[in-house]
């Protein structure tokens, strides 16, 4: 997007995660923050601060590892979101509901995705609200709190018969 004239800034949060065969290098993170206009955070302990300076989450998965906390946390600043189409991440974003779904390691639909929210402000702030109401409606950790016990008391009403 840099070559291509898009003005954008690139805010990487969270530390590498060495013992993940998938999670980018430490020395690749190290050459991108050496790039303009990125910036890496490293552990994130504040989400709303955080937050209160992006426009679009963007949550890049190459597998399914359950519903990534950040995704969350971006939906509650009513952020859109673009991610990959594994489970989890599909889980909660429709493509063009809450945010764009794109293929995994797929860079060109990653950019074209951003692209597209970048270049069309109303239609990301639109996709950001509707994130915050699907979240509300059901994402909460009261939401799955009270899901948990439901299934348990099921089960248990299940064995008692």
């Amino acid at each position: 997007l840099l070559a291509e004239g898009v003005v954008t800034e690139l805010h990487l949060g969270g530390d590498p995660d060495e013992a993940n065969r998938w999670a980018i290098p430490a020395a690749t993170l190290a050459e991108w923050q050496r790039l303009p206009r990125v910036h890496r955070h490293g552990r994130i302990d504040d989400a709303a601060a955080f937050w209160r300076e992006v426009d679009i989450a963007v949550v890049p998965s190459r597998w399914g590892e359950g519903m990534p906390r950040v995704l969350l946390e971006a939906a509650a600043t009513a952020r859109p979101v673009v991610v990959t189409d594994v489970p989890g991440c599909r889980h909660f974003v429709r493509h063009e509901q809450e945010g764009l779904v794109v293929p995994p390691d797929d860079a060109p639909a990653l950019a074209s995705a951003l692209r597209r929210l970048v270049g069309d402000p109303a239609f990301a702030g639109r996709l950001g609200q509707a994130a915050r109401a699907r979240l509300v409606g059901g994402f909460t950790e009261r939401h799955v709190a009270e899901a948990v016990i439901a299934a348990y008391m099921r089960l248990l009403q299940h064995r008692a018969h």
